[in-house]
């Protein structure tokens, strides 16, 4: 539908003809306009805001927790000691090794293993579950959850998948806490 310039096309010098008009306004008759954004300045309260508002139920209230309430952030592994982990080049203190262990077995001796290895100071501990049939190992499933319960969770700082020298998807590092920390 170009027009030529010149036989009464627009050519971007010229106003737009009637047609064009009537088109643009049937185009954008549906259209509202964009709703204002709030303003980031702080306005005065009005009367009706400043006023006292009804008591709150007690459980709108937030409550405020004393400082033997408030739990301390768990510690963290720096950022470089976190990429090392992950590339399997922290030195490693011991390893344990699951394979062919019944679900109770493993969970026994993996207590067993990791208390002792943390009683000894031990920090880097690689626990090989391998990958099961079809990589759908219940060892390697169950793994995570037991390290998060009681007593592992208390003492295991982070637990990462194993680099593929070491095991890859069928093994794990597992990372402790000092003994101080915690």
């Amino acid at each position: 539908m170009a027009r030529a310039a010149g036989k009464g096309g627009n050519s971007g010098k010229d106003k737009p003809d009637s047609e064009e008009i009537r088109l643009w306004e049937e185009y954008t008759r549906d259209i509202a306009p964009a709703k204002k954004k709030p303003s980031l300045r702080k306005e005065p309260p009005t009367a009706k805001e400043a006023a006292p508002r009804k008591r709150e139920k007690a459980a709108d209230v937030p409550t405020v927790k004393t400082p033997s309430q408030v739990q301390q952030s768990p510690p963290q592994l720096d950022a470089r000691l976190d990429q090392r982990l992950r590339r399997g080049q922290v030195p490693l203190d011991g390893t344990l090794d699951l394979h062919g262990m019944t679900q109770a077995e493993a969970h026994e001796k993996l207590n067993a293993y990791i208390a002792r290895a943390h009683g000894s100071g031990k920090r880097c501990l690689l626990v090989i579950t391998g990958k099961g049939r079809s990589g759908e190992g219940i060892l390697k499933q169950k793994f995570p959850q037991w390290m998060a319960m009681p007593p592992l969770g208390n003492i295991v700082l982070k637990i990462v998948p194993a680099a593929p020298n070491h095991g890859g998807s069928g093994a794990w590092y597992v990372y402790l806490k000092r003994v101080r920390d915690y």
